[in-house]
């Protein structure tokens, strides 16, 4: 998981990702976060948390994800799809989460201190 979370904050942070200005994700990128989201979370080291800080991720699919207690603090999730997400005790501080659709994701004891999220007008 250390790789694939090293791969999205570099790959997506490195300009190849144009988040508002591109129709969708890059696939490698996407492809990275859904295998994150469907691991076997029982199998994660008890002293070790998914960082994908800083990555941008705008307009991602992270429909059903398992990111419990992650470390998400700057990341870019303007317009991402995170229905069913379970982000319970995630760290999204300094978070970008305009027009990101929250529809039954668990936010429980997520940290979502100084947060942005702008609504957005189609």
């Amino acid at each position: 998981m250390e790789v694939l979370t090293s791969f999205i904050q570099e790959t997506s942070s490195a300009d190849n990702n144009e988040g508002e200005n591109q129709s969708s994700i890059l696939t490698p990128i996407q492809a990275a976060i859904t295998v994150i989201g469907r691991r076997n979370f029982s199998q994660d080291p008890k002293d070790k948390k998914l960082d994908l800080s800083n990555a941008k991720l705008a307009k991602a699919n992270l429909k059903g994800a398992y990111l419990q207690g992650a470390i998400l603090q700057n990341i870019d999730l303007i317009k991402a799809n995170l229905e069913n997400t379970n982000l319970r005790e995630a760290n999204l501080e300094n978070a970008y989460i305009g027009g990101a659709y929250l529809g039954e994701a668990n936010l429980s004891q997520a940290n979502l201190k100084e947060a942005i999220a702008i609504l957005f007008h189609s």
